[in-house]
């Protein structure tokens, strides 16, 4: 076990904030990032549900100084029911987001024409991030970091091959006001070639995908600062979910 991987087993027992990876080491890259997200990831020992897209849009990754969207693992205990209220320790960001259910094991690449054909259900979810890292975020601490997963929220599921996944008009509302909107298709090139781009870049690294995963592919409409207080992501016809933060 690499020191930085202990060091995160060591933050995430105490609740500390992770240390740098970026700072930490001269082979500070795209893929040993991933190597060491995926040893953090193994050393946890949590019940994996499933994954996550991250900084899928353009001035995101500029923010964070990296040139692609990132990937992370959901843990079980990561998932919250509706209406709850979640603690969020030292602050994150909330997204609204569609979630696809795996039908099958996936262990070979995918297109965007059948992914569709892959899947279970889709669902609509909110994520609720936390990058909890002791310097700025950087896209390479995110990714050695488990990409700021900490807890996300499943509503109601729909047929994805019945229903546009491409047309889904979304909000997020903090007190009956809107905070963002946003249309599901405007995440990467469209909700499909976001699905295979995740699953196709999961197998890169060596995840391995099962019948019943779910697969989160990217903010639809912005990202917000958690702040205390009561959410509503309004998924238009297809639902909504309630939450709190406090």
């Amino acid at each position: 076990m690499s020191e930085f991987v202990q060091a995160c087993l060591d933050a995430a027992e105490t609740e500390a904030p992770y240390p740098s990876f970026a700072e930490q080491t001269t082979d500070a890259t795209v893929e040993a990032a991933y190597v060491q997200q995926l040893a953090f990831v193994k050393a946890q020992r949590r019940n994996i549900t499933g994954y996550k897209a991250a900084l899928t849009a353009q001035p995101a990754q500029q923010a964070m100084g990296i040139k692609s969207p990132v990937f992370g693992v959901l843990f079980d205990d990561g998932r919250t029911s509706p209406g709850a209220q979640i603690a969020v320790p030292g602050g994150g960001v909330l997204e609204t987001e569609l979630g696809f259910k795996l039908a099958q094991n996936v262990t070979t690449p995918v297109s965007p024409d059948s992914v569709l054909e892959k899947m279970d259900d889709c669902r609509i979810m909110i994520e609720i991030a936390r990058p909890n890292l002791t310097a700025k975020p950087s896209g390479l601490d995110l990714i050695a970091t488990n990409a700021a997963s900490f807890r996300f929220i499943e509503g109601a599921s729909f047929n994805p091959l019945a229903t546009e996944v491409d047309e889904i008009e979304v909000a997020l509302e903090f007190s009956g006001d809107r905070v963002f909107s946003g249309r599901s298709g405007d995440v990467m090139s469209g909700q499909r070639v976001a699905l295979a781009w995740l699953i196709n870049s999961l197998l890169t690294v060596g995840y391995e995908l099962s019948s019943g995963n779910i697969l989160m592919t990217g903010s639809v409409g912005g990202i917000a600062p958690t702040k205390s207080g009561n959410y509503r992501g309004d998924f238009g016809p297809l639902g909504d979910i309630p939450f709190s933060i406090g």
